[in-house]
């Protein structure tokens, strides 16, 4: 347990912060609309990153030996941001950031399955398939 301390701290602070972002990102898709929302998003998001990696370069040229396809993970974000800013102001945070969990859950273990995407092979089984069914009955009751 103690060496995973730090990817538990990560992932904690991971949801903490999707969950303080999503708001905020609605907030400027009120005014903006979702397209303005996304750009906004992004433009910060980058400002951002080129700031750590100018104080912290790490070993950013071995971009050039990254799968194409991995090179659409940026791409992603629009499609998820879009539809979070859309999602929050009609279904609130809480139902929205729960769908998008139980999204990322069902879609997680389908990569699994398959063995898709460097992770590691873990077969479907029925108790896997029945917690995905309490998923999406928790997700029902929560936004209905």
């Amino acid at each position: 347990m103690q060496n995973k301390l730090p990817a538990i701290l990560a992932g904690i602070i991971a949801g903490t912060s999707i969950s303080i972002q999503d708001p905020l990102n609605a907030m400027i898709s009120l005014r903006t609309g979702v397209i303005g929302s996304v750009f906004i998003v992004h433009l910060g998001g980058m400002i951002a990153s080129t700031i750590l990696l100018a104080l912290f370069p790490g070993n950013i040229a071995a971009w050039r030996s990254v799968p194409w396809y991995a090179l659409g993970a940026g791409v992603i974000g629009i499609p998820i941001i879009g539809a979070i800013v859309y999602a929050i102001p009609r279904i609130g945070i809480f139902g929205t950031i729960m769908l998008t969990i139980v999204a990322q859950l069902i879609t997680s273990a389908v990569l699994d399955h398959f063995g898709w995407l460097v992770s590691v092979v873990r077969p479907m089984d029925w108790t896997r398939l029945v917690g995905m069914i309490i998923l999406l009955i928790g997700a029902y009751l929560i936004i209905k």
